[in-house]
């Protein structure tokens, strides 16, 4: 049996929804048990109460704060987790009153995807919406919801974690100008090195067809080894 790791990754979850990616990094995860790799039985904690599932060993990940305008979705996420620390105000607001954010060694979170997404309008960059969707759209504002990935990298740049992960739709790297080449050279700008993976969710036990593009950035300062080439 594994022995109890008191050490905890703290970790700042942004875009947070009703915490589907804190979840995965740390919180209960119950899957069915076929879904499991034989090399990875040993992750299981115990039987889950629903026939044929298991909840799986807490990882070493620790989320000390949310962050999502929807407090529909931060109510969801109460039913399954902690929300002492889940603040509904835009993180377009927070950055831009000033709000310190705490000190974390992992960010993670997917930024709005509707305009991005096959099944939207795809104005990427120029998307018509607001960082809140209720202001009235102004072409000449930054805060723009396909601009929202850029609150995701003023956070890593505040915050400067070990590490972060940006998921988003497929549609990312499907567009006419490639909005992935930008973000990706935005997060590079504040000192992350760089590599994405598109996921597909029917590989890993998700019983749908969906694709995600899973961005991770790693902190260069600090680095003791090249991890990617180039």
């Amino acid at each position: 049996m594994d022995k109890p790791n008191k050490f905890k990754y703290k970790t700042i979850s942004l875009f947070t929804g009703i915490g589907g990616l804190d979840a995965g990094f740390g919180g209960k995860v119950v899957v069915h048990k076929k879904s499991i790799s034989p090399e990875l039985k040993n992750r299981i904690l115990k039987k889950y109460h629903i026939p044929g599932f298991v909840q799986l060993k807490p990882t070493n990940f620790e989320v000390i704060f949310q962050n999502d305008i929807l407090k529909g979705a931060q109510e969801v996420y109460s039913y399954n987790q902690e929300t002492e620390h889940y603040s509904t105000e835009s993180i377009f607001n927070l950055l831009k009153n000033k709000i310190p954010f705490p000190k974390a060694d992992l960010i993670l979170g997917g930024v709005p995807c509707n305009d991005w997404s096959h099944a939207g309008r795809r104005k990427g960059f120029q998307s018509e919406k607001t960082h809140n969707l209720k202001d009235i759209f102004n072409p000449k504002i930054e805060n723009s919801r396909g601009m929202l990935y850029k609150s995701f990298v003023s956070v890593v740049d505040q915050v400067k974690p070990k590490m972060f992960v940006f998921e988003n739709v497929y549609g990312l790297l499907t567009m006419k100008d490639e909005p992935i080449n930008q973000i990706i050279q935005d997060f590079k700008n504040v000192g992350y090195k760089i590599e994405y993976q598109v996921m597909k969710s029917e590989e890993y036990g998700i019983p749908q067809t969906r694709k995600r593009v899973i961005l991770l950035g790693i902190r260069k300062k600090g680095l003791r080894k090249e991890l990617y080439p180039g």
